[in-house]
């Protein structure tokens, strides 16, 4: 079973966090530097102390090859690396020799000779001892001569110097560390204050949020680049919930406007049945065809709107299928010619223009564009062409009317909206809005053509082939 490490869990402000986190951080590097430092100084001073005791023990050696027996001339022949002391022990483990000057009397080997039946077996690895009657800490190596008289001879060298340097410079390291957390947990928490300092300004733009409020954040130029990218895309969210509330109360407003006219022609038919009713027979009969008429276009206004709200929450459904957009065009162009005579609609392009698109919504969207252009222009052409580049393909619909002027090119596909000179016309301003959102599901665009001078004309275009996931 694979062991997870668990890190800890702060708990509080931010502001502490990070810096506890940072202050964690820094603990952690500086007791494993410190660790480091003071192991390879350890590692060192031993090592150093070890060669200076190989080197006594080969001089030592090497002066006592050829001789029977071991003598005070030994200690005469500075044969020791300084601090490296030399004690030999006779075959009834008393000291015979001290080359230590703080030593005195005659001391036994507490363990007793050890002395093997081969005299030239290899020295002992030298390893640490304390010696409990001084409180010193030494490295020693034993090694066994013999020519005659058997010695056992002890080489050490005393590190308590080295401990206690050690000792102390860990506790030096210790408080540095301690000193280098307080310092550090200062600073890391005055700089995450003042860099944390924009998201209290966010709390507090947040909390102040309403329907009649979307004041942006202010511009700071001392704050960091991430948190200036931040309030950049925070006020552009706010300036589109601005946005999109005010077309929601406009939307609101105009469809209670376009409501509330057929509803009351409806009431007013009603009344006129209600008192004339049992009197006039006809008048019943020309009322009801009021009401009739005003609930169909009641029903087609919110037909409309369904459709323009599915689009808002992208669940507008479409039936992917392959066909022929010139021909659709020329269809629906011979439909309306049926009801607009006193318009000459001509359609022109190339055969065939095959798309992948779903052929209902196209056939809805190219009737709406007609039935504008029959609306708002006088009695004359209205030319329909389709044409296809490299990816896309492009239907156009132009009228010679007035046109639409540039202030108002954009507002035209939302919903509900008239221009002034249109509210005597029929219709309730849904037509473009819905046109726009079928193209918008096709992953097309529809526009009014700037440049066109003579008129209006309406451009769609949709791509040849259907988005990934799309198609029949």
């Amino acid at each position: 079973m694979r062991s997870r490490i668990s890190l800890p869990q702060f708990t509080g402000s931010l502001c502490f966090r990070l810096t506890a986190w940072q202050c964690l951080v820094l603990v952690l590097t500086l007791a494993a530097v410190s660790a480091s430092v003071v192991g390879g100084l350890y590692l060192f001073l031993n090592h150093q102390a070890v060669r200076d005791i190989n080197v006594s023990r080969q001089a030592t050696l090497t002066y006592l090859a050829g001789r029977t027996a071991i003598d005070s001339s030994l200690l005469e022949e500075n044969l020791l690396t300084p601090g490296v002391e030399l004690l030999v022990y006779n075959q009834q483990g008393q000291v015979v020799l001290d080359s230590s000057p703080f030593m005195t009397g005659q001391r036994q080997y507490r363990r007793g000779p050890r002395f093997a039946r081969e005299i030239d077996r290899p020295p002992l690895r030298p390893r640490e001892f304390i010696d409990s009657q001084n409180d010193q800490t030494y490295i020693r190596q034993e090694v066994e001569w013999g020519n005659g008289s058997r010695y056992l001879l002890q080489f050490r060298r005393d590190i308590t110097g080295n401990i206690v340097f050690l000792k102390a410079l860990s506790v030096i390291l210790a408080a540095v560390c301690l000193l280098a957390a307080t310092v550090a947990g200062y600073v890391s928490w005055r700089i995450s204050c003042r860099s944390l300092g924009p998201l209290h300004q966010f709390i507090s733009v947040i909390a102040s949020i309403r329907t009649d409020n979307f004041s942006p954040l202010p511009a700071d130029q001392s704050a960091a680049s991430e948190i200036a990218a931040l309030r950049r895309r925070f006020n552009a969210m706010l300036d589109r919930l601005r946005q999109g509330f005010e077309q929601e109360r406009e939307f609101s407003l105009a469809a209670a406007h376009e409501l509330r006219t057929p509803l009351t022609i409806i009431a007013g038919n009603i009344d006129l049945i209600r008192r004339w009713g049992d009197q006039r027979p006809d008048i019943v009969a020309g009322c009801l065809e009021v009401i009739r008429r005003e609930a169909g276009n009641m029903q087609e206004m919110l037909d409309h709107l369904l459709t323009t709200a599915q689009s808002g929450d992208r669940s507008l459904t479409l039936n992917y299928s392959r066909f022929c957009l010139t021909g659709l065009a020329r269809a629906v162009c011979g439909e309306l010619q049926l009801v607009a005579p006193g318009h000459r609609i001509a359609c022109q392009g190339q055969q065939p223009l095959m798309v992948t698109a779903d052929q209902a919504r196209i056939r809805q969207l190219i009737m709406i564009l007609l039935d504008n252009a029959a609306k708002f222009s006088p009695p004359g052409p209205i030319e329909v062409e389709c044409r296809q580049t490299s990816a896309h393909c492009h239907l156009s619909v132009a009228d010679h009317g007035p046109g639409i002027p540039p202030a108002e090119q954009e507002k035209v596909f939302h919903r509900l909206y008239r221009s002034d000179r249109s509210r005597s016309l029929p219709g309730h301003g849904l037509g473009l809005a819905l046109a726009r959102t079928i193209a918008a599901a096709h992953h097309g665009r529809l526009i009014v053509d700037p440049d066109y001078r003579q008129g209006c004309r309406m451009v769609l275009s949709l791509p040849l082939l259907p988005p990934a996931g799309g198609g029949p």
